[in-house]
């Protein structure tokens, strides 16, 4: 029996046709989540390093968030993605993701979670949900992705 579609629950190969096409959809970050795409594809394969809760079921996802620890670090963990079908956008469902990584990382020894995302108009919905989700600027690397595109680094440290 498929879990309700409001639940957030890691990604299984059944699931992967229907995540890459939630995140095709996202035309406005379509720039941006050339990499989601890798990452999707080793979490749906059962990767340690990279993982995904999803919601909605295999035919439909609601929504996706990536995330995983950072290499070679000591409590430290990313999202690497987070995106929502579009006529479920705003209703909640990507801050309870967002929320949901960020416990499953905390249960796992994670303290921090960074999330590095283009200072772009396109990406201003995704930069408000982590401002929303308790994440702030820790850094900013000028003009990483190209003449006036700037890379935010947006970290949220996690109570023990």
């Amino acid at each position: 029996m498929a879990a309700p579609s409001s639940a957030a629950r890691a990604i299984a190969p059944e699931d992967l046709t229907a995540a890459r096409a939630l995140l095709s959809a996202d035309t406005a970050a379509a720039r941006y989540l050339e990499r989601a795409r890798t990452i999707v594809e080793d979490a749906a394969a059962g990767s340690r390093e990279h993982l995904a809760l999803v919601t909605g079921n295999a035919r439909e996802l609601r929504g996706i968030v990536l995330f995983g620890p950072v290499a070679g670090s000591d409590g430290a963990a990313a999202i690497s993605a987070v995106t929502v079908l579009e006529p479920r956008r705003r209703r909640g469902v990507a801050s309870a993701l967002v929320g949901a990584a960020c416990a499953a990382l905390q249960s796992h020894g994670a303290r921090l979670v960074v999330a590095e995302l283009a200072d772009d108009p396109a990406l201003a919905a995704v930069h408000g949900l982590l401002a929303k989700c308790g994440f702030a600027e820790g850094g900013r690397v000028k003009d990483f992705y190209g003449k006036g595109t700037d890379l935010v680094v947006l970290e949220r440290r996690l109570t023990p």
